[in-house]
């Protein structure tokens, strides 16, 4: 699959490895900060969520803190999604020169204003689905099976940005290529979704993701449907 592809293309290639230092050290400062200033507020909120359920209050602390070490991977993942095309464009552009072997390289991204309207899409794309699934999650109860499938968009559409920006494909059009692929797309969206929602580990693996994001963006994307 893919994105397991990616993640050892990114471990056994040096440029790739040394592209991924700086994003992964910037998403992880991100990660931190999320953990610990969310967490002055989430404990309390969850807290109070689970007081209303008899069956829930009894669990203590120790559940409120498991619900949140959970719960921010997801919202880790909604935050970082909206930098990837910026943080991981040099390391997305470097995979498709290392696997295509001197040949060239899509690389015309559309207009900054055009770049700016796509970013603030994602943005509200991120934020619509994320408040979907915590009210699907918390208000309907049914637990963090929701994270998992908006993880699963939200990955796969943030993975395969900077590939599909270069090639001029903004979010619309990636949506539609995407969701038409077929079976290698849905994988590609259990793997990062399952991988994302890992407490910490979901860090360290997001510049091979990303990699595998752009594999399946050359899958995807025909050379008439660029630009």
């Amino acid at each position: 699959m893919d994105a397991f592809k990616g993640i050892g293309l990114v471990l056994r290639t040096a440029r790739l490895r040394n592209l991924s230092t700086l994003p992964m050290l910037l998403a992880l400062i991100l990660y931190m900060a999320l953990a610990v200033l969310g967490g002055l507020y989430a404990l309390d909120a969850i807290a109070s969520y689970m007081a209303q359920n008899p069956l829930l209050a009894s669990a203590g602390k120790i559940l409120v803190v498991l619900v949140w070490l959970l719960l921010f991977p997801f919202l880790f993942t909604m935050l970082v999604g909206i930098f990837t095309p910026v943080f991981f464009d040099r390391l997305s552009l470097a995979v498709e020169e290392t696997v295509n072997a001197g040949e060239p390289v899509p690389n015309q991204p559309p207009p900054l204003p055009r770049l700016i309207g796509d970013t603030l899409s994602r943005l509200l794309l991120n934020l619509s689905l994320t408040v979907l699934a915590l009210l699907l999650s918390f208000g309907l109860h049914l637990g963090p099976l929701p994270w998992f499938f908006v993880a699963g968009i939200i990955g796969v559409l943030d993975f395969t940005a900077p590939a599909f920006l270069r090639r001029g494909i903004l979010l619309g059009g990636q949506w539609k290529l995407l969701f038409s692929a077929g079976g290698s797309v849905w994988g590609f969206m259990l793997i990062a979704s399952l991988i994302s929602l890992l407490p910490l580990i979901g860090v360290f693996f997001l510049p091979g993701l990303v990699a595998g994001g752009t594999l399946l963006t050359q899958k995807v994307v025909k050379p008439t449907q660029a630009n």
